[in-house]
């Protein structure tokens, strides 16, 4: 179980989030500041699979970053990872799938945001 408060660090402020929810394979983290909000949710499923098909297990990773105008009307900035592994599979290819995954978009993200692919 992850622990709470979970510390998400963004442009190198970090931030202490509490868990506000855990039910049904998941858990939502949360820290109100002034006009600003951080969510971070993470949910965990087993796919249904087809007939003759390995199940796949999901996790899905959600930080979510609100602001608020004078009149209270929100702006959502949003990223999100989802893991998936076959059932029975090694899990660290997916944890280093992941690894390397955040490695590039950590270097591109600007090219990402900025159309390029």
């Amino acid at each position: 179980m992850l622990a709470s408060p979970t510390t998400v660090t963004i442009d190198g402020v970090a931030h202490s989030l509490s868990k506000i929810n855990q039910d049904n394979y998941g858990s939502v983290y949360r820290k109100l500041d002034t006009g600003v909000q951080y969510d971070l949710t993470i949910r965990h499923q087993t796919e249904t699979a087809k007939v003759g098909a390995v199940k796949v297990d999901r996790h899905n990773v959600d930080l979510k970053y609100t602001t608020f105008d004078a009149e209270g009307v929100p702006t959502v900035y949003q990223s999100y990872a989802v893991l998936r592994t076959p059932q029975g599979a090694d899990p660290t290819i997916v944890e280093k799938l992941s690894v390397g995954l955040t490695t590039w978009l950590a270097a591109n993200d600007g090219s990402i945001i900025g159309w390029e692919s």
